[in-house]
């Protein structure tokens, strides 16, 4: 036996009577078969089988008792007493679906069923109307009206249908109300009070018919608004429109002052890149010319250098010059001299002196 399944046996030794536990050899199948699965799940695809494939009565009667184990261990009372509310209803379908095809092939689960049966509705009717009563004080209606379901379905009394009637209408959930109510009607009797019931289905159901009445004239006002609100956005759409067909044609012209300034740009640059390789001929030609200047800056100096030389020179030269002659002059002095000293004197002629 897993530990699941010797959880499940202790917490019903534990939770329920020794007559529920007493069935609890045909829980370690179904418990042992649901292992590591959602049992409620597992539950359903049972009835889903049966859906499928009604020849074969066995997943209902596995359904059902997979729903019988597993609420034993619940400790949420309105989940349990819906489990075992819905577990008890499979028994019964069980129960005509394999009398109908033949009580013999069916025996044993058939007397598991109906044992089971009636097993379940002393075990958990009692706690599901305290917890109905309980959740109803604590103003959970909507829990209170499930319990009051499950418990029906258990029991099978109609006064818990009337239960979850006014239940819900004390919980304004008026609906609901109107279900177990006309539920309740439906029944073939004895009813607990069929004036009172009958008169409170009337009632609650003007009242529907007034807050029918009352949501028609709000959906007719929200329509009203609805239709103003669009063709106020019909309006704004047709504005919207033509401010776009502006922006279209604003988008438009810059566009085109966008490509016009591309192409004054492209010019410009055009300028600039002449203007960039004059510039730079006009620097190759200073350049030149600074180097030429520098040249002609050489020569001078070199001209002034030869010039001053030439000048020294040429001061020299007359310097030299200038005692020549007067070398010269000395020496025609001289030369004069000597001559007046040796030239013979003149005969003094007659009369003369």
């Amino acid at each position: 036996m897993s530990v699941r399944i010797a959880a499940a046996v202790a917490s019903c030794a534990l939770l329920a009577p020794a007559a529920v536990c007493a069935a609890s050899d045909a829980c370690v199948a179904v418990l042992d078969h649901a292992a590591g699965k959602d049992p409620l799940a597992l539950a359903a695809e049972f009835e889903k089988q049966y859906g499928s494939d009604s020849s074969d009565v066995r997943p209902l009667w596995a359904a059902a008792t997979l729903l019988r184990c597993s609420a034993v261990s619940m400790t949420d009372a309105a989940l349990q007493c819906a489990t075992v509310g819905r577990a008890r209803a499979l028994y019964g379908k069980f129960d005509d679906a394999a009398t109908a095809k033949g009580a013999k092939l069916w025996k044993k689960e058939l007397a598991d069923a109906r044992k089971t049966t009636g097993v379940l509705t002393t075990s958990y009717a009692t706690g599901c109307v305290q917890a109905a009563h309980a959740a109803k004080n604590a103003n959970q209606h909507e829990q209170a009206a499930n319990l009051f379901e499950a418990t029906y379905q258990l029991t099978d009394k109609a006064v818990h249908l009337y239960n979850a009637a006014r239940v819900c209408e004390l919980g304004k959930l008026r609906n609901e109300a109107v279900v177990f109510y006309t539920a309740y009607l439906a029944l073939p009797g004895p009813w607990l009070d069929r004036r009172d019931a009958v008169g409170k289905l009337v009632q609650l159901q003007r009242q529907l018919a007034t807050d029918v009445g009352d949501l028609v004239r709000q959906a007719q006002q929200s329509a009203d608004l609805a239709r103003s609100s669009g063709q106020r956005a019909e309006q704004t759409a047709v504005l919207a429109q033509q401010q776009a067909k502006v922006a279209d044609q604003r988008a438009l012209s810059a566009e085109t002052k966008a490509v016009q300034a591309d192409q004054r740009a492209q010019k410009a640059e055009m300028r600039a890149n002449n203007a960039e390789q004059r510039a730079a001929g006009a620097e190759g030609r200073a350049t030149s010319a600074e180097a030429r200047a520098r040249s002609a800056e050489t020569a001078a100096a070199a001209a002034q250098r030869r010039a001053a030389e030439a000048n020294q020179r040429a001061g020299e030269a007359a310097a030299k010059a200038s005692l020549a002659a007067q070398r010269a002059e000395a020496a025609e002095a001289r030369v004069r001299q000597a001559l007046e000293h040796s030239a013979p004197a003149e005969p003094t002629a007659p009369g003369g002196r």
